[in-house]
């Protein structure tokens, strides 16, 4: 919603159709267009190869035999040059109990990421473990252990 609101041309993608119907009523009561896509993101070729100049995936919790698939989705649908931009619980967030998976296996470790990131030709520009304070609804409150990734697509 957000980069709608700053002018961008966004999609939106979900397996919820209750989730794209919120993003939906959010985007009319903002004033902005986006388009949305009901799709699982952890089958393989889930999303157009090389099409997006950025993607960005806030708290993409699958259970790990998901996790390749959502990885690669994530940075195969932008184009070279394009950057990726994600935040996810890391497995210490099961220490806080302040929002996310309740199951280690939905949750990141950042060595995993730097091993799966290793097969593919990117940059990592950043990726750290973070302690942050998050208010987000009623769902993601007080201190949350993360993972912030920025990667660019070579």
């Amino acid at each position: 919603m957000y980069l709608a609101k700053l002018g961008h041309k966004t999609a939106t993608y979900d397996y919820s159709k209750v989730g794209l119907a919120k993003t939906v009523r959010l985007a009319e009561s903002e004033g902005v267009d986006l388009e949305t896509h009901l799709q699982v993101l952890t089958v393989a070729d889930a999303l157009p190869k090389n099409f997006y100049d950025l993607a960005v995936n806030i708290f993409g919790h699958v259970p790990s035999e998901g996790k390749e698939n959502m990885l690669k989705n994530l940075i195969d649908c932008v184009k070279p040059g394009g950057k990726v931009i994600f935040e996810f619980y890391s497995k210490r967030q099961l220490e806080f109990q302040t929002g996310g998976p309740k199951r280690s296996d939905m949750l990141y470790d950042l060595k995993e990421l730097e091993k799966e990131f290793s097969y593919y030709d990117i940059e990592i520009i950043s990726l750290d473990e973070k302690i942050v304070e998050r208010h987000e609804g009623t769902m993601h409150r007080g201190r949350s252990a993360v993972i912030q990734g920025y990667l660019k697509k070579k």
